[in-house]
């Protein structure tokens, strides 16, 4: 097809990964400590398991990759740092075409995106709001949208002292509206967009005027995120949920659910994938629980596909929420979903019709319908397809995407 590759070897790790690097060191250590003691106890499937979680890739590894690849004839580049910026770089220069990677950094670069990063670590620097003033007085741009809470407070406080032409705030989760204080702020935009009919009431009743507001909902890219050939009822008993380990998602709902469920399905796992501030003070609850031995904990990453694919179930017991994309992914991907019924879950699920329901902090209603879904593959399989479908109707990236474009346009008084 015309397609000559090359191969990108990782070089030395920016210093806003030492954080990442040292929780894969964590994970290795753990799994090490797992396999010493499948090997003792004859356990076969968790030998195999740990061993591949307890690879290690040495220096002498990559140079027999690079050995094979010269054999190959295929070229590679050894990268001064990421692999990924490697990429992002061969793509400005022209080398390279196009980089196979999820990396947002690269596919900015690619896209021909500029990005200026404010800081160089996960954590917010103390003069993040300085170095942000910097760069909006230095830019000037058309229009500024801020996605989470601090960049909304603070590109709204400056947008307005240096005379910035329009600044559109957004509101994307249940807390959003008391994390970024919209009760006062709102009126430092000239327009605001929420995700979810639920957020945009939650406005309204703060003072925000119906005109002020936009809803766009979420939506999926369904080419992307799709069914698999083996339907839910097929797959093993894994209950997956895809959140940040957050406060506003109430894991320990889903803790004492599990607990209920494995009286009766005592294979049932649940699997949980994301990263957060309560990751350390969840393991320890997933310690206490009476379930422990079935809560799996996995690092967040930038696909997820693989993880819907091999689930039975979907699940979600936020105590707030405003239109989770993961609910859409998983319906997207034919999985049937339980989750809580708060913010903008019950209108993605079309009020149960597509999924089922329970309240926040019930861990006997949410087993209930965990249960209804064990105990009833078929029923899965039909929810699963319901939501697909309700999905490629209601929920498509091109209509998200051209409602924001159209959005812009008038914002920037082309429209």
């Amino acid at each position: 097809n015309g397609v000559k590759p090359i191969y990108v070897f990782d070089g030395k790790p920016p210093e806003m990964k030492s954080s990442e690097l040292q929780k894969r060191a964590e994970r290795k250590a753990e799994a090490e400590k797992a396999l010493a003691e499948a090997i003792e106890a004859g356990n076969e499937e968790d030998v195999d398991k740990f061993s591949r979680r307890a690879v290690a890739m040495k220096s002498t590894h990559i140079e027999d990759c690079k050995q094979l690849l010269t054999l190959m004839g295929v070229p590679f580049v050894q990268a001064p740092c990421e692999a990924e910026a490697e990429c992002a770089a061969l793509c400005r220069a022209g080398i390279a075409y196009a980089t196979a990677t999820e990396d947002m950094d690269a596919l900015a670069h690619e896209a021909d995106i500029p990005l200026i990063h404010l800081g160089t670590g996960r954590r917010v620097p103390p003069l993040f709001f300085l170095a942000l003033r910097r760069e909006l007085e230095r830019l000037r741009p058309d229009i500024v949208l801020p996605g989470t809470a601090l960049p909304n407070i603070w590109c709204r406080i400056w947008g307005k002292l240096l005379g910035l032409h329009c600044v559109v705030g957004t509101v994307r989760g249940g807390g959003g509206p008391r994390r970024q204080h919209e009760r006062w702020l709102w009126r430092l935009t000239q327009t605001m967009i929420c995700n979810s009919l639920a957020l945009r009431e939650v406005l309204q009743k703060l003072g925000v005027p119906a005109s002020h507001l936009h809803y766009i909902p979420n939506g999926v890219d369904t080419e992307r995120f799709a069914p698999t050939e083996l339907p839910p009822s097929a797959r093993a008993p894994e209950i997956l949920c895809v959140a940040r380990l957050a406060g506003d998602k109430e894991h320990e709902t889903l803790f004492r659910a599990l607990a209920l469920v494995r009286e009766r399905h005592p294979d049932a796992v649940l699997r949980l994938v994301g990263d957060g501030p309560r990751e350390a003070e969840l393991k320890t609850l997933a310690a206490a629980s009476p379930a422990r031995d079935g809560i799996l904990f996995t690092p967040g990453t930038a696909d997820v596909r693989p993880w819907y694919d091999r689930a039975r179930i979907f699940a979600l017991s936020s105590a707030r929420e405003g239109q989770p994309n993961v609910i859409l992914e998983a319906m997207a991907c034919g999985l049937p979903v339980c989750a809580t019924q708060v913010g903008g879950i019950p209108h993605l699920l079309d009020d149960g019709a597509c999924g089922l329901l329970s309240p926040a902090g019930d861990a006997e209603a949410l087993a209930g319908n965990l249960l209804r879904l064990l105990d009833t593959p078929s029923l899965g399989d039909e929810l699963g397809q319901r939501g697909r479908q309700r999905v490629e109707k209601a929920f498509s990236f091109a209509a998200m995407v051209a409602a924001h474009e159209t959005l812009f346009e008038k914002c920037a008084g082309r429209g």
